[in-house]
């Protein structure tokens, strides 16, 4: 009974992997991948070659030069801080359903216990063109003692690189569809007619979203949007990140939203839901 009872559990097992094996490529298949620098160097292009040799095993990936040409084209002022909008119009100008944008770079740094050495790094942002949203972000750094060490071992890495894309490309494709919202109305402008006897919705207590320590290690200067839809109680109904920054930052944006109480918005004296666009400014501040 025991040998039934563990060809049976076996089996289940096996079925259930067989069958998550299925819906993963299910969903990561058809799915047109671009990667494209717009900061040019060498450590650059041998990531974005190197990743894109790994993701051809499984998926349909752009030409690098005809991508970046695409890209380039539409002259993208901060194309690793960029917009839902800016994000989604790209990735069509593309040609693409993901699009991998890459941010590398080798620099000599010091310490003071260990004599100087090199970092090699890849920040890679994910982004989804259905909706311009960043699916995933991950920054990968090696050390080494000489240039060539460091970006070697970089470069090494893009198998594992290239799985946890695939795993956030097929976590992306298995999402619930976002769902159409009430209309619900955006903040008046000043001076048109629905800013008349208007009272913004304001926070109880303003909380600051922290700087991240990653990101002030590479000196990362960024904005994070948050759009925030409040109920006419004041509660909070959504908080979407309508411009991504990576780094920790959006995390963190969205954290000190969530952890705040709202007044709500009024017309009138009476209270209505309202859309609401938050900016956060991200700095390393100078000491």
């Amino acid at each position: 009974m025991r040998s039934l009872q563990f060809i049976i559990s076996r089996s289940s097992a096996i079925a259930a992997l067989a069958f998550a094996l299925l819906v993963w490529a299910t969903a990561a298949s058809g799915q047109t991948i671009a990667i494209v620098t717009p900061e040019t160097n060498r450590i650059a292009e041998r990531t974005a070659d190197g990743l894109s040799n790994e993701l051809a095993k499984t998926s349909d990936v752009l030409d690098l030069s005809l991508s970046r040409s695409a890209f380039d084209a539409l002259s993208i002022t901060t194309p690793f801080n960029m917009t839902a909008r800016q994000s989604s119009v790209a990735a069509t100008a593309v040609g693409c359903d993901y699009l991998i944008i890459i941010r590398a770079a080798t620099m000599r740094r010091t310490a003071l216990e260990r004599p100087e050495y090199y970092e090699s790094f890849a920040s890679v942002f994910v982004i989804s063109q259905k909706l311009g949203n960043l699916i995933d972000w991950s920054n990968s750094a090696f050390n080494g003692a000489s240039i060539k060490e460091s970006e070697d071992t970089l470069i090494g890495s893009m198998p594992k690189l290239a799985a946890n894309i695939r795993a956030a490309i097929a976590a992306a494709g298995l999402a619930p569809a976002k769902q159409a919202s009430a209309e619900i109305e955006e903040m008046p402008a000043d001076g048109t007619p629905g800013a008349l006897n208007f009272r913004s919705p304001i926070p109880y207590l303003r909380i600051k979203p922290e700087y991240t320590a990653i990101a002030s290690f590479y000196d990362v200067a960024a904005t994070v949007e948050i759009e925030l839809t409040l109920a006419s109680d004041g509660l909070i109904l959504a908080a979407e990140v309508v411009r991504w920054a990576g780094f920790g930052l959006d995390g963190s944006a969205l954290k000190a939203v969530r952890s705040m109480q709202w007044r709500p918005a009024e017309r009138n004296g009476k209270t209505l839901p309202i859309r609401v666009l938050l900016r956060y400014n991200f700095k390393k501040l100078e000491r």
